[in-house]
C-alpha cells in the first residue's frame, strides 16, 4: 500500500509530490481504524512528512527513514499541553501502517503565519516578534522532567556537531560562499567550540519555532497556535534561535531586536552572537551563500565576526 526501500532523494522527487489519489487507500485504512464517520482529507502544502487535513483532524504520515518523528512529537505534545500561552495540537492517536508511522491530531483554528509574513508591515512584524519571544521564553521555562523518561527527545549533540564540522567548509565552498570567509571557517568554529559543547543547561526545543509553524488570527495579529513538533528535542537554548534568525528575521534587525527583548531571561544562557553564528554556519552551511545575499551589508565582510554583527 505504501512505498518502501527508497532514498531521501527519491522521497522528495517522486513520493512526496504524489497527489491525494496516490494516498487514498492508506487514508481509508487509517480512517476505518480510528473514526466511525467518513473523513474527507485534503493534502497540506507544507510539512516534511506527508500531511493531510480535514475540517477537524490532521494526519501526518511519516516515511520509514523518519520513524523517530512520531514518538518525538508525541512526547513533546504530551509535555506542553496547557503549558504555553498558545494552543498546541491535541494528540488523538498514533500507529503504523506497514513501515510508515502516523500521528492524528485535532486541527487548530487560525491561518498559517508563513502565508502572510511577506505582506506584513514593520509594526505588524514587531508585534508578532514580541509574541514570538514570549512563546519561546515560556517553552524554555518549562521544568524538565526525569530525563531518563524522555529518550524519544534525546539527541547526541556532540556527534551531530562533529559531523557538521567535517562538512561545513566543503558545503559552503560548494554553495559559493566567498573564499575569504571559507578560509576562516575552521578558526571561527574552533574559537566557538566551548560554547557549542556546553551542556550546562538543556531545555525543551521546538526545533523550528518560526512563522512556518505559527497559527494566527489576522484580525488582531495574535498568534493562537504552535504546530509541528516533529523536530522537538532536549538541547541547548541557542539552537532554538537559529531557525527564526535565518528563516524569519534575516536582515530585519528591528523585528529581530524586538524578538530578543521579548525573550527576556531565555536569552541569557545564549552566548550571543558568537554561538548563534557558529550554530547557523554548521546547520545551514549549504544555504549560506543565498542567506548572505539577503543581507547586503555582509558583502563587504572578510571574516565571520563581521557577518555575525549584521546577521544576529
Amino acid at each position: 500500500m505504501l512505498p518502501t526501500n527508497f532514498s531521501n532523494a527519491t522521497y522528495w522527487e517522486e513520493i512526496y509530490p504524489q497527489p491525494l489519489t496516490y494516498w487514498q487507500g492508506s487514508l481509508d485504512t487509517i480512517t476505518r481504524r480510528h473514526f466511525r464517520e467518513t473523513v474527507r482529507w485534503e493534502r497540506a502544502s507544507l510539512g516534511r512528512n506527508v500531511v493531510f487535513l480535514s475540517e477537524t483532524w490532521v494526519l501526518k504520515l511519516g516515511p520509514p527513514g523518519w520513524v523517530e518523528d512520531t514518538p518525538r512529537e508525541t512526547s513533546a505534545l504530551r509535555w506542553v499541553t496547557d503549558q504555553l500561552p498558545v494552543q498546541t495540537p491535541e494528540l488523538i492517536q498514533t500507529g503504523f501502517l506497514e513501515e510508515w508511522s502516523y500521528i492524528i491530531q485535532r486541527r487548530l483554528p487560525g491561518r498559517n503565519l508563513h502565508e502572510l509574513w511577506k505582506t506584513l508591515d514593520q509594526e505588524q512584524r514587531e508585534r508578532i516578534a514580541i509574541q514570538h519571544g514570549e512563546i519561546l521564553a515560556a517553552l524554555h521555562g518549562l521544568d524538565l522532567p526525569d530525563l531518563s523518561a524522555q529518550k524519544d527527545l534525546s539527541l547526541d549533540w556532540h556527534a551531530m556537531i562533529a559531523q557538521q564540522r567535517l562538512n561545513c567548509s566543503s558545503e559552503m565552498r560548494k554553495a559559493g560562499v566567498h573564499p575569504a570567509l571559507v578560509d576562516k571557517i575552521e578558526n571561527y568554529l574552533a574559537d566557538a567550540d566551548v560554547l557549542l559543547q556546553n551542556e550546562s543547561k538543556y531545555v525543551l526545543l521546538h526545533g523550528d519555532l518560526t512563522h512556518l509553524n505559527f497559527l494566527i488570527e489576522p484580525t488582531n495579529w495574535q498568534i493562537t497556535g504552535l504546530i509541528d513538533w516533529g523536530d522537538a528535542k532536549l538541547g541547548p537554548p541557542g539552537h532554538e534561535f537559529i531557525s527564526p534568525g535565518v528563516h524569519m528575521y534575516l536582515g530585519d534587525r528591528t523585528a529581530l531586536n524586538s524578538f530578543y527583548k521579548s525573550c527576556g531571561k531565555a536569552l541569557a544562557p545564549v552566548h550571543h552572537p558568537v554561538e548563534l553564528m557558529a550554530r547557523a554556519m554548521l546547520y545551514y552551511a549549504g544555504d549560506f551563500a543565498a542567506l548572505l545575499q539577503k543581507i547586503p551589508e555582509t558583502r563587504a565582510c572578510q571574516d565571520w565576526a563581521c557577518v555575525a554583527r549584521y546577521m544576529w
